[in-house]
Formats: C-alpha cells, structure tokens, sequence
C-alpha cells in the first residue's frame, strides 16, 4: 500500500492502518487482494447488534440505578434469536443507563436522560414500526417493575439500530461487538491484523485481534504499532529551545528525512511545552515527528 484514495483527493502513505470495519475494507480492494471472501464472513459467529433508546423524562425517576438491568425474562430464549434463529425477540432482556442519577450535569434539574440497549441479532431488518414496538414495550416494562408512570413524561427520544450501525461505520451486518468470543474465533484464529496480501497494510479493531469491545479494539492498534516500530529502523532526537547545536542540526536532519524517511521513522522529543514547540517549528521548519511532554505535535 502506497496512496489512499479518497473523495477528497490521494494521499501517499507509507503504512496503511484501517480502524474501519474489516469486512468493509477489503471490499474496497480489488478481489485478488482480499485476504477473506464474501462467504468467509457469513460463516463467522458474530456477537449482537443493538437497538439503543436514548430518552429525556421531564421528572426524575425512582426505583432505579445509574445502571439497571432488566432480565426479568428468559435469558435463553433471547440468547436463541441472537445466536441460533436471527429473530426479534418476544420478551427481550435490556440494559438502562441514567447517567443523570449521579450526573446532574447529564440532565437539566428535575430531569432524568435514560438510555436503553436491547442486544439483538445483526442484520435484522427493521423500520419505525418495529422500534416503536419495542420501545413502547421497555417503557412499559420500567414502569411495571419500579411501579411508576414514566410514558406521558418522556419529552424526546431518540433510537439507533441495526440500520445505523451500517450506514454511520459500514459495520458488517450492522454488529455491534465484532466477532463473537467462540474457541475457533480466539486469538490467532480471528482475522490477520496484516494482510498478506497488500505489502504495508494493516489492520485495528473489534473484528481482529486480540476481540471485541473498546479496550481491545484500542490494544490492537498498539499491537500494530508495536509490529510497525518493530520492523523499522527508528531515529529519536532529544532537544530543547535555547539550544544552539539543536537548532544547528536541523538542516542536516530534514536531508536524512528526505533521503530516508519511507523506510526510517524520525522523531524529535522537545523538553518545551506543546505551544513553545509549536511556535519554535513555525520559524524553524523541521520535518520530523514531534512529541512534546504532554503529546505528539504533528503526524
């Protein structure tokens, strides 16, 4: 991989690291450069999708925690149309969230924000009806377990599903969580994070290495720059304004970038503050990486 291509024009690149959807990416390569076919993914056991309520009450609630769950109904039966039917369940378990409960800045005083998760299989069709009929049915479910009257208090809300999780990060079947933790889809047996097929192309995400959720899906892109630092050379300056010979090297340091940079990594760590680097890089053009004690600068 040299150039990305995209609406907004081509950019050559020395490494290509796709946070994207897996499935989604190597569609977007030419077949013979696919790692994984079509079918490939429609055997894979995928954990659920969701459909999500985000909801605004005019009164706060009772009876409830920051973080409630409903499993008041049959958890096999749900976990069946998940994992073995790909159905709308009948008696749905749910999770509910009200962060306005220990969060006052969440909700305007008197107020309560609930946000409400229902796990269903991915790929599910739906429409307004659908969601509608489960909304009205969790609402109803809060109300008869904590004993209070919420329907004519809900002033906004909000729903997101299967759909939505296609069409805002072209996420295979609409999943939610990636790959399901199974024995065959574990560790080495789940997708590569560099293909073997595209030179210098890599991949991060809850659909490779090491699974699902947030905390993996971010130790997969420090995998992959670990793999990346790992397998090139890197040049690491130590510097700080005020000093003359650090200021004089510069000249010869963006030559060796010129010369070296698609198969050297060059970083300069500056002991001066984010903004003192800033100005100091404006002046004195220098074409390295630069980390300050507090972040990296440019990329």
């Amino acid at each position: 991989a040299s150039m990305v291509s995209t609406d907004n024009g081509d950019f050559d690149c020395d490494i290509l690291l796709s946070s994207a959807d897996y499935a989604h990416t190597e569609t977007l390569l030419p077949e013979a450069n696919r790692q994984y076919s079509q079918r490939y993914w429609e055997r894979k056991t995928f954990a659920p999708s969701a459909l999500l309520f985000y909801v605004a009450f005019d009164k706060k609630l009772s009876n409830l925690s920051h973080h409630t769950l409903f499993f008041d109904s049959d958890f096999e039966q749900h976990a069946r149309t998940i994992y073995d039917d790909a159905s709308w369940p009948e008696d749905p378990l749910f999770y509910a969230s009200f962060p306005s409960i220990t969060d006052e800045t969440c909700a305007p005083e008197g107020h309560e924000a609930g946000i409400f998760l229902m796990p269903i299989a991915p790929g599910l069709k739906e429409d307004k009806e659908v969601r509608k009929k489960y909304f009205d049915l969790i609402i109803h479910r809060l109300e008869f377990i904590t004993g209070q009257n919420v329907l004519d208090n809900i002033v906004f809300y909000e729903s997101y599903g299967v759909d939505d999780f296609v069409k805002d990060y072209n996420s295979y079947k609409g999943n939610a969580y990636g790959l399901a933790n199974t024995l065959l889809q574990t560790h080495i047996l789940r997708p590569r994070m560099k293909s073997n097929k595209v030179k210098n192309l890599y991949f991060t995400g809850q659909l490779t290495i090491p699974g699902p959720g947030i905390p993996p899906s971010l130790i997969s892109g420090k995998i992959v720059s670990d793999v990346y630092f790992e397998n090139r050379i890197t040049v690491i300056n130590f510097w700080f304004e005020g000093c003359p010979p650090c200021e004089a090297e510069i000249p010869g340091l963006n030559d060796l970038v010129d010369q070296y940079g698609n198969s050297v990594n060059f970083l300069a760590i500056g002991r001066n503050n984010k903004e003192d680097i800033i100005d100091f890089l404006k002046d004195h053009p220098w074409k390295f990486d630069h980390l300050s004690s507090e972040s990296l600068i440019n990329e």
